[in-house]
């Protein structure tokens, strides 16, 4: 299964990296792997 996200979407995403990035160093990327990690999960386990 492919997630598709909306435009809107990716870019509040986008908006919280930069956030998390100002608050600490590095913490920006944590949240987008962890953001990613969890839509994966979604897309292999869709019913879970």
């Amino acid at each position: 299964m492919e997630l598709i996200f909306a435009k809107l979407a990716r870019a509040e995403m986008a908006e919280a990296k930069c956030y998390y990035e100002q608050q600490q160093r590095g913490l920006g990327m944590t949240f987008q792997h962890e953001a990613a990690v969890s839509a994966r999960r979604i897309s292999d386990q869709p019913l879970a």
